[in-house]
């Protein structure tokens, strides 16, 4: 019997199971992977950011770290941003806003 692991697993399959993750799990899950072969599956498909899925500390911590090369390489990805409700687009001006960032 042989040994699978996650990177020999068909392109096919791997596409489905990007699909259970957020755009924002599987980046930060699978930036950090060496492999040319997901890297290329990982900027083949559209990006989302949805900012009212993420809990707080999720946010904070990816505002944070904006400067990160990790966190650079996933907002190259984003293709759209997604804010829902006031309170979610306010505390993310809120915060770029007292960082300087705007």
């Amino acid at each position: 019997m042989n040994k699978s692991t996650f990177e020999s697993l068909p392109n096919e399959i791997l596409l489905i199971i990007f699909r259970y993750l957020s755009s924002f799990q599987l980046c930060q899950a699978l930036l950090h992977v060496k492999n040319s072969r997901i890297e290329h599956l990982l900027t083949s498909i559209r990006h989302s950011l949805d900012i009212s899925s993420m809990h707080y500390d999720q946010l904070y911590q990816f505002l944070s770290n904006i400067n990160n090369d990790t966190t650079k390489r996933f907002t190259a990805l984003i293709d759209t941003l997604v804010l829902r409700g006031a309170s979610t687009a306010c505390l993310m001006l809120c915060y770029l806003t007292t960082w300087g960032k705007v």
